[in-house]
């Protein structure tokens, strides 16, 4: 891909679908460890769990997925990249090649997306039930899915919504250095 910046033009290399789809994996991968390991705690330590303790144990859930969410959030911020997108060398940047930061990258591709998948599930909810309201997350997702192998520019409907790239990180020289006798 070219993009012009400041008159200037530079090249960049799209990050593969596997490569996208292996860092979102990663993410949620990291996010599930932490929410059983977080659970198998509190079950090794409430033998007959009452309903209070369920109660604190949903709470410490939702604090550790903030912390979690807030971590990756600077990390999006700050270098375009969540633990994921870090792992397999690849990057969120805007069309000027610059990393989208804060409002592109964790504001419009993912709480603005995420605010509207639940919008559209409203319905679903009320009309069907509250398990139809996962429909248009599902399909959201779907969508983003096929948009990876089909699209030229590889980019879904968060990185068209915030008007941003993913791209692969040029790969890192290694500095060891031996000889061979």
């Amino acid at each position: 891909m070219n993009n012009t910046v400041n008159n200037t033009e530079i090249e960049v290399e799209l990050a593969s679908a596997g490569q996208r789809i292996g860092a979102y994996i990663i993410n949620n991968v990291i996010w599930l460890v932490l929410m059983m390991i977080m659970v198998f705690v509190w079950s090794a330590l409430v033998y007959k769990p009452t309903e209070a303790d369920i109660v604190k144990l949903s709470m410490w859930i939702i604090v550790i997925s903030i912390i979690y969410g807030a971590i990756q959030a600077v990390f999006m911020s700050r270098d375009g990249q969540s633990i994921g997108k870090k792992i397999m060398n690849i990057k969120v940047i805007d069309k000027d090649g610059e990393t989208a930061g804060f409002v592109r990258n964790v504001l419009l591709r993912e709480t603005v997306f995420n605010i509207i998948c639940m919008v559209l599930s409203i319905p679903f909810t009320i009309m069907v039930s509250e398990k139809a309201a996962q429909i248009p997350a599902f399909i959201a997702l779907l969508i983003c899915f096929v948009m990876l192998f089909v699209a030229a520019d590889r980019r879904t409907l968060q990185d068209k919504l915030a008007n941003t790239y993913v791209i692969q990180l040029p790969k890192k020289k290694s500095s060891v250095s031996f000889k061979v006798k």
